[in-house]
């Protein structure tokens, strides 16, 4: 029998497994509120040419968006963009990955 700390880790994998096999759409639901948090944080730094009331509303948007935070923030913005922009990009399909 299993003791309670496995029970939790495996509940983790199986979560983290399940986000990493969703599509850019629900990844975009999970991670939404960090990649509002993350434009609001660098907003005047690399985004000040967007409306001050624009967040993105969908993962291509989101797409978008994280990739000019990565391209004009420092070391931290970079990182925490890069992790969220890895969530919300489309994976490979099917018959490509089979071919």
């Amino acid at each position: 029998m299993t003791d309670a700390p496995s029970r939790l880790a495996l509940r983790a994998v199986r979560a983290t497994i399940a986000i990493a096999m969703s599509s850019p759409s629900e990844a975009f639901e999970i991670h939404q509120g960090e990649v509002r948090n993350l434009v609001d944080s660098y907003r005047t730094q690399c985004l000040w040419f967007l409306r001050e009331d624009f967040y993105p509303a969908n993962a291509e948007e989101a797409v978008r968006v994280l990739h000019q935070i990565e391209q004009n923030a420092d070391l931290e913005g970079f990182r925490r963009a890069a992790r969220l922009r890895a969530w919300l990009s489309p994976t490979s399909n099917a018959p490509s990955v089979a071919s």
